[in-house]
């Protein structure tokens, strides 16, 4: 459709903006780096919970929906006042306009810890993106106070605006997602063999030193760690950057792009920004070589 197609140019005129690249880099740097270093080493369970990292689902799309859903009974609400006089509506009104500022306040903190690990034209749509709800929150902040005050049709025209600043954003979220996969898993279980398929001897896999091979073309990491072997997909769950090159570390490897940290043995998230486990595979020794196969569980 003509409509469905205007509206793509119009984002891709967004993400090719190149001064939204100097004030992503300036928020990304004095906002979100900035409050981290303040936080020192109490960020790390923070930006867990931020990320989603506990819930093994990213928390951002998950508590977004308290503000959309919020705000839109808002805007029903209030139309239901305008125009059919339904008076007593508005303290329903009023009550999901504050649900909707206290849910968008954990979204807006998950959704820049999120943000933060995107680049270029990703990271500006994003940018873009965080400031439309911003603006949006901002319009309803004013139409409480408005409401408060007994200016109850100025605020409603502030919330009007806010909805649509909220709607617009939302179809940016939903590019960020559906289109540049944002907060999705990069790694599915690997399609490998579901048999044992021997893929190295162990005399060449040293102790604490992960190893990327190959099966079916599939990108495989092995660890040898306390006389173990495990066996993980090679591409990081978080933005598909391969593990190989990690550091290994108490029983745990580190992805050398973000910082996610996996837990060898079975793939579980131990720190963020990664939400999602990393895929593992079975492994045996025999005959003095390393074999893998797709899990007996899957």
């Amino acid at each position: 459709m003509e409509s469905a197609r205007a509206i793509k140019q119009v984002v891709r005129q967004i993400e090719n903006q190149e001064w939204l690249e100097t004030l992503s880099d300036s928020v990304e740097e004095n906002v979100v780096v900035g409050a981290y270093e303040k936080l020192g080493e109490s960020q790390w369970p923070i930006r867990n919970v931020l990320h989603g990292s506990f819930l093994g689902h990213p928390l951002h799309p998950m508590v977004s929906d308290i503000p959309v859903g919020a705000w839109t009974i808002t805007q029903i609400f209030d139309t239901a006042d305008v125009v059919f006089g339904k008076k007593d509506l508005r303290a329903g009104a009023d009550t999901a306009l504050v649900v909707g500022l206290l849910g968008g306040s954990i979204t807006a903190l998950s959704g820049w810890a999120d943000w933060k690990h995107t680049k270029e034209e990703t990271q500006r749509m994003g940018l873009v993106h965080g400031l439309l709800n911003m603006g949006a929150a901002g319009f309803y902040l004013i139409s409480l106070l408005l409401r408060k005050t007994g200016a109850r049709g100025v605020g409603q025209a502030f919330s009007t605006v806010g909805f649509g600043l909220m709607i617009s954003g939302a179809y940016l979220g939903g590019e960020l997602v559906f289109d540049r996969l944002v907060g999705t898993t990069r790694a599915e279980t690997p399609d490998v063999p579901d048999e044992f398929t021997p893929i190295a001897s162990v005399n060449d896999i040293e102790e604490n030193t992960p190893y990327r091979f190959e099966v079916n073309d599939v990108p495989i990491l092995v660890v040898r760690a306390n006389r173990e072997f495990h066996a993980l997909s090679d591409v990081c769950t978080h933005l598909g950057r391969p593990l190989s090159g990690g550091e290994v570390h108490d029983g745990c490897i580190t992805c050398p792009a973000h910082g996610s940290t996996f837990k060898l043995e079975n793939g579980a998230v131990v720190t963020g920004p990664a939400a999602y486990p990393q895929p593992r595979l079975d492994v045996r020794v025999r005959d003095g070589y390393l074999e893998v196969r797709k899990p007996a569980d899957h």
